[in-house]
């Protein structure tokens, strides 16, 4: 979302060469150490999730009240992971099989290398999640120039500690820049779903839940198709007022 600055500073120790089976052993043992939520599972009624690491600094409690009514309305039941129970051991143990994810998260392509970052709200430290780091799949993430660091995640991330979650799921991506690194929406398609939607540009927190609110409603009161939703969100909301981003839609 819209930042006066936004920084990810990496933290990189000595350059240390491991073998690459014991690397690779580590990824693996990751991989496998996910949490599922029984009630998730084989269920008729849809799903949804929304994750709000961003309500810590810019609560809308408005938004989330109306998304839940609306999604309602629609037929699903819906869970919310909010402020700080937003952690990397949230993200790692997420439950799967969500029809719906929506994140409202701060949001950021790092300059060098090019690649998205989703922040949690969970203040970083150099001596937490030591392998994860090691293998740069999260990072510390400024918000803005004067916040206290947190962790952010990468499409790295996603790929080794949230594998096969995310079966025929829609992901909604509030923060500033989501479209804007196919590498995030290409790993969310590898573990499984099939639309993700995103800015393409900075965006204002207010803009982009007033768009992200229309846009439910039209994929699930409207039945409109993706494109269609996405379009028509487009239309009726506008563009980011201040940055001229709009909605993006990314399909396999």
């Amino acid at each position: 979302m819209r930042k006066k600055y936004i920084g990810i500073v990496l933290i990189l120790g000595s350059v240390v060469i491991i073998g690459f089976f014991a690397v690779d052993m580590w990824l693996k043992q990751n991989e496998n150490s996910h949490n599922i939520k029984p009630d998730l599972l084989n269920q008729s009624e849809p799903t949804a999730a929304l994750v709000d690491a961003l309500c810590v600094s810019s609560p809308d409690n408005i938004f989330t009240s109306e998304l839940v009514e609306t999604l309602n309305q629609a037929g699903f039941s819906v869970d919310i992971y909010a402020g700080k129970n937003v952690t990397v051991d949230l993200l790692k143990t997420f439950p799967e099989s969500y029809d719906l994810l929506v994140l409202r998260m701060h949001s950021a392509v790092h300059s060098e290398t090019l690649g998205l970052y989703l922040f949690t709200a969970e203040p970083y430290s150099e001596d937490k999640y030591v392998n994860e780091q090691y293998f740069q799949l999260i990072k510390e993430a400024y918000a803005f120039a004067d916040s206290e660091p947190v962790f952010a995640v990468n499409w790295m991330f996603v790929k080794r500690c949230m594998a096969e979650k995310f079966c025929n799921t829609t992901v909604i991506v509030m923060g500033c820049d989501g479209a804007c690194d196919l590498k995030m929406a290409t790993e969310f398609f590898n573990q499984g779903a099939k639309a993700y939607i995103a800015w393409n540009g900075l965006v204002i927190p207010s803009h982009s839940s007033k768009a992200t609110l229309q846009l439910v409603e039209n994929l699930y009161i409207k039945n409109f198709t993706f494109q269609q939703a996405v379009e028509n969100t487009n239309k009726q909301i506008g563009p980011d007022p201040n940055n001229n981003s709009t909605l993006t839609l990314i399909k396999p």
